[in-house]
């Protein structure tokens, strides 16, 4: 019998590097081959090893899992009969049966109820990988085989992409793009785990090899198998025979998903029958568990994270509605976005009862009298499939993409396509851009290609182009002509004669992304269309504009009716006919909707709406009638969709919420309410717990003229008793719960500014007037200083300053802020930047303007005790301006105007770092009471987060997801138990910021051993594993507040004598004591950093200067130290537990010397903590 080394090396020589694992699982097949067998164990055991390892935990366990594992493959081996590779398979079947043994283990399952610290003390920075590792492993036995088999091999064995084409059997190119499509799978899952990585090998890397001991049992157990003899331990871990099904290798149908937890599925290439699901295994130890979200008011699901949502989502799609439609029985109202969003909203309640994103084709949607929608969606490889868009269980085929460079053919070869009336047939065009093209009606088989539908009748040739056709009840419309010269013609095609039988020519209509702006009436009698602008070069270019008039045209005489006037900018179709009709509707871009007579052209009806400001998103770009015409949907641009009575042209459908982007927000003192302004000229004022509306404000023109901050704030007074915001340029003062006004006091009655904010204490209210700040005196009303903002460089009187929100004072009251811009006297409206300014709020003085790296148009913020100040903005890789993205992020010195650090770049999602040359955008940002949080909006390309940064460390510890548009302002609740972000999607989101919401993991009752690991957790960078390491220590506060008492000390400052016997030793001959120097050197911290910085100018030794040059790296530069880091959560954990005792220990750390990072943060916390 030959060894396992032996059969190793005649793997290599016989099987050599270029057999594929198929090959040789065939050779073992077909001969029984062990060595072919042996190099299969060699090429995937560490894979296996790997995967059993992170789901097991136990080395012993793991060595069970991998040996079932491999006597698997064996039992298995004749399914496997595709060649390729089996690395794919081998990983999902190893995480497959390492589950099933996690599961039948009884004590792992006592285990898996609380979250289970290391045994061993780890890398700070390394803390949460098992956890990290033990999701990507489930989540990678999730893919497709084809997407996994060439992560495994590229990321987890290491191969070269031609290697790994080998080893599977196909050319580069196919395998490069299965692994580019794999790695945006695998993002996309692990980004539900708050995971976005930027690729699979940095987590795991290539595992190192599995041991020739193990290996050798691994094959001796299948040597075993065939006489019928396998350890009852391993056979507990198999899968019944039949149970587990082989996914083909590179099957190129394969769309079953291997859930975790679940079965691997076949494709269907292997077995006629429906594969298998097994329920969902219980989750992994160390994976967080998800809890089910939380409802808001009206019953509709909260993103995870949040607690309450202010205002609502319902009637609300996606940005830029292209199309819209009631069912045939008017219960729905279906909606498709720009960005491929089909959303179905119940007409009554608004609720959302399915959204999808569909590539639709053309205008191929529309409503059965069934209930059914339908839909002609495009699929990743350019054909057609027949989809019900209203069913959310239907799955669509998932063809590949074409190669790069593959050009995109036309769909089918239909240039355009129409739905008729009942959606029931289709009118597809073949050569639609040519001189002759042809019609074919199709039947609208849901879940078919439209390869695969045999037309009915193929109608034509006829002359082209064919620029777009319609349906109506007497037949269909050919669109005709060019966008660049000419007019157009509307041609008459018979169904039944196959002729056209009536051509009229017409103005070039004017068109907008989704197609022509045309409404044709129910009956087939009239079309409503705008005309394209004339001018000196008309053509394609003039998309989403008209000449504000829309033709009526009389389609039986072929005769242009009239014009009637429609203000709209574009970008949909305003306007639709009655059922009868008769009528016309017409909504744009002014604050009222008409209905007109057709025939007359007259105005029959003008409704106004609610005076929502300047804001183009109220342009309605799309109208809906319901069948029986007495009510229609008037779908906005923003994507706020309103259901009006047609006869009385009132409302039906109401709900309290911001009807336009929301702009700012403010606490009450108490924490028990929340105030919102937006730009719908109102202020609401809503209850914190609940979300639920207290009172609607109207604020009229609230939007400030020119001369004014562009955005503006609102405010509590500090006794919570008032809300000030302005109204038509003035500050006004209202009582929160009724609305009514309230006198201002003394000079501040009838000024002309916007609120810039209090100061912590109540005393200092300042205000912005062009480019004037003025801090009033509170609650006397008068002016304590006042200060003008100058322009930057030569002044010149043709320029004006204005000051920009935000202005930024620092809570206790040293320091202003200011961002300001400059603009032509005479038509203004550029908006450049001018300044950014640090002030000395007390004397008025000028102390700094920021030079660069600082963004443009930054938020502000300052920690309580004002000795940092956090700046957002918008900033990009600019090497020619000094910018680079981490500018759009940044801590000062407010007193030194002296940049400190940039914050760390969040992980992103290739799909978001491709966007990356338009740079980082902060638009808002808050630091939390106690300043321990930063809270900062993050908009690069469509991705609308809110990261919580850890101040002290500068890195993100937590993303908050839940917004579908740009973030404008966020604020921490008084207690900071609460955030409240708002959005230009006119909601705001109420997160939940406590100490167990931050955690990552699960914090069971702790030992000893956990709480001491804990401490070393606190000095970690990474703030992940260090929240956690709060947690725990909270979780055992009697046994913590003793720990934290003997370690947390403040650092001792060494003698000349100390220093210079460390510095003795830490070039001494045995290692051990130039370990023992190097940390006591590290015991006293920042205070050794002066007497080290004189020692390295004069060591010699070049080990004495590598370690005295990194001790100075952690303790001098512009990152945060380890003492420092320690020293905020340690003072952190003990203001958690609050205990007589826990504040017994803060008062006694807050005599220390008042420079010192620790005194600082136990002298805040203990005021805290006092005035519970």
């Amino acid at each position: 019998m030959a060894t396992t080394h032996q059969l190793l090396r005649i793997a290599a020589r016989d099987a050599g590097a270029n057999a594929t694992d198929g090959a040789l699982l065939l050779r073992y097949v077909a001969e029984r081959d062990e060595a072919a067998f042996a190099e299969l164990v060699r090429r995937n055991g560490p894979v296996v090893f790997r995967a059993c390892r992170h789901v097991l935990g136990e080395a012993t366990a793991a060595e069970d899992a991998f040996q079932a594992t491999f006597l698997l493959l064996a039992r298995e081996a004749q399914r496997l009969t595709r060649p390729g590779s089996l690395a794919g398979w081998l990983h999902a079947a190893a995480v497959r049966v390492a589950r099933g043994a996690r599961r039948t283990d009884v004590r792992a399952r006592r285990r898996e109820s609380a979250y289970q610290l290391p045994q061993s003390k780890p890398d700070p920075d390394d803390l949460s990988w098992r956890e990290v590792r033990a999701i990507l492993d489930a989540e990678l036995a999730a893919l497709p085989e084809k997407y996994r088999v060439p992560v495994v091999l590229c990321y987890f064995q290491d191969l070269s992409y031609e290697a790994a084409a080998r080893r599977i059997g196909c050319p580069v190119g196919t395998l490069r793009g299965r692994l580019e499509r794999g790695k945006e799978r695998l993002r996309k899952r692990l980004s539900r785990h708050g995971l976005p990585l930027a690729a699979p090998v940095l987590i795991v890397g290539c595992p190192p090899p599995v041991s020739a001991a193990l290996t050798e049992a691994a094959l001796g157990v299948i040597r075993s198998a065939k006489g019928g003899t396998v350890p009852p331990a391993l056979a507990g871990l198999l899968p019944p025979t039949g149970r587990l099904r082989a996914v083909l290798l590179l099957a190129p149908t394969v769309t079953a998903l291997v859930v975790i937890g679940a079965s691997l599925a076949a494709s269907g290439f292997l077995a006629h029958e429906t594969p298998k699901v097994d329920p969902p295994e219980p989750a992994a130890p160390t994976t967080e568990v998800v809890p089910r979200p939380l409802l808001d008011r009206l019953g509709d699901p909260l993103p995870p994270g949040a607690v309450a949502r202010l205002g609502t989502r319902r009637m609300f799609g996606g940005l830029d509605q292209r199309w819209a439609a009631f069912s045939h029985d008017g219960k729905q109202l279906a909606t498709l976005d720009y960005s491929w969003f089909t959303t179905i909203f119940d007409a009554t309640t608004g609720r959302t009862v399915v959204q999808r994103k569909l590539g639709v084709f053309d205008r191929a949607i529309g409503w059965r009298a069934d209930g059914a929608g339908i839909a002609v969606v495009q699929l990743p490889d350019f054909t057609l499939f027949v989809s019900s868009f209203s069913d959310p269980n239907e799955r669509l085929p998932n063809p590949p993409e074409p190669a790069a460079g593959a050009g995109r053919a036309a769909p089918d070869g239909y240039g355009s396509l129409a739905l008729s009336p009942d959606a029931t047939q289709m009118a597809a065009v073949r050569d639609a851009s040519g001189n002759r093209f042809t019609v074919d009606i199709l039947p609208a088989t849901v879940g078919q290609p439209v390869a695969n539908l045999k037309p009915v009748k193929t109608l034509g040739p006829f002359d082209g182009p064919c620029r777009e056709i319609r349906y109506t009840p007497r037949g269909l419309l050919i669109f005709s002509g060019s966008w660049d010269e000419g007019d157009w013609t509307i041609s008459f095609l018979d169904l039944k004669a196959n002729a056209i039988t009536r051509t009229i020519s017409i103005p070039t209509p004017a068109h907008c992304a989704w197609g022509l702006m045309c409404s044709l009436s129910p009956d087939g009698r009239f079309a409503a269309i705008p005309t394209q602008p004339r001018g000196e070069k008309p053509g394609h270019n003039y998309v989403n504009q008209h000449d504000g008039t829309i033709h009526l045209w009389n389609l039986e005489t072929g005769k242009d009716i009239g014009t009637i006037p429609l203000q709209q900018y574009g970008y949909g179709t305003g306007h639709a006919f009655t059922p009868d009709g008769k009528h016309l509707i017409t909504s744009g871009s002014k604050p009222y909707f008409q209905i007109w007579d057709v025939e007359s052209r007259k105005e029959v009806i003008r409704c106004p709406l609610p005076d929502l400001g300047s804001s183009s998103g109220q342009e309605a770009v799309s109208v809906a009638v319901n069948s029986d015409g007495k009510r229609f949907a008037r779908v906005r641009r923003d994507g706020r969709i309103e259901i009006w009575n047609t006869a009385t042209g009132e409302p039906t459908v109401t709900f309290d919420t911001h009807r336009e982007p929301i702009v700012s927000v403010t606490f009450s003192p108490d924490t028990r309410l929340a105030a919102t302004a937006g730009r719908d000229s109102s202020v609401r004022v809503w209850e914190l717990a609940t979300g639920k509306l207290v009172r609607a404000i109207p604020a009229p023109g609230s939007q400030p003229p020119f001369g004014y901050a562009r955005r503006w704030r609102l405010t509590f007074t500090p006794d919570g008793r008032g809300l000030m915001f302005t109204a038509s340029g003035q500050l006004v003062l209202v009582d929160p719960a009724t609305g009514g006004s309230l006198d201002l006091p003394g000079r501040l009655r009838g000024y002309r500014g916007v609120v810039g904010g209090f100061t912590s204490d109540g005393k200092t209210l300042a205000t912005i007037a062009g480019d004037v700040v003025t801090l009033w005196n509170w609650p006397a009303g008068n002016e304590r200083l006042s200060l003008t903002v100058p322009l930057a460089g030569k002044e010149s009187d043709a320029f004006v300053v204005r000051l920009d929100y935000p202005l930024c004072l620092s809570p206790d009251g040293r320091f202003l802020f200011t961002n300001s811009l400059f603009d032509r006297k005479k038509n203004p409206g550029g908006d450049i930047h001018n300044a950014n300014d640090v002030w000395d709020a007390r004397s008025g003085k000028h102390l700094h303007r920021l030079k660069k790296p600082t963004s443009l148009h930054p938020p502000a913020g300052f920690s309580p005790d004002g000795r940092v100040m956090y700046l957002g903005g918008r900033s990009a890789d600019s090497p020619s301006e000094g910018m680079v993205w981490g500018d759009a992020l940044t801590a000062w010195d407010p007193l030194a105007g002296k940049l400190v650090r940039r914050f760390v770049e969040p992980d992103r999602p290739d799909h978001l770092r491709d966007v990356q040359n338009f740079g980082r955008n902060v638009q808002a940002l808050a630091v939390s009471p106690d300043g321990r949080l930063l809270a900062a909006s993050d908009e690069p390309g469509q991705g609308y987060t809110v990261w919580l940064y850890e101040t002290t460390s500068g890195r993100p510890l937590k993303q908050l997801t839940g917004h579908i548009d740009h973030l404008s302002d966020l604020t921490f609740s008084p207690d900071r138990r609460r955030l409240v972000s708002v959005s230009a999607d006119q909601t705001g989101l109420v997160w939940d910021v406590t100490l167990p919401a931050l955690v990552t993991g699960r914090v069971g009752k702790p030992t000893a051993k956990d709480l001491t690991d804990a401490w070393d957790r606190l000095g970690g960078t990474d703030p992940v594993p260090g929240y956690l390491g709060i947690a725990t220590l909270v979780a055992a506060p009697a046994d913590a507040v003793a720990l934290l008492k003997a370690k947390l000390q403040p650092a001792p400052v060494p003698t000349n004598a100390d220093l210079d016997r460390i510095t003795t030793q830490l070039g001494a001959d045995a290692p051990a004591d130039r370990e023992k120097a190097s940390a006591e050197l590290e015991l006293f911290g920042p205070n050794a950093v002066a007497g080290v910085r004189a020692r390295l100018a004069q060591a010699e030794s070049a080990e004495v200067r590598d370690r005295l040059t990194r001790f100075l790296s952690r303790y001098s530069g512009p990152n945060p130290s380890p003492y420092d880091i320690r020293c905020v959560r340690g003072v952190a954990a003990l203001e958690e537990i609050g205990t007589d005792e826990a504040k017994e220990l803060l008062n006694h750390l807050a005599r220390g010397k008042a420079d010192d990072a620790l005194t600082r943060e136990a002298t805040a916390a203990h005021r805290r903590v006092s005035n519970r």
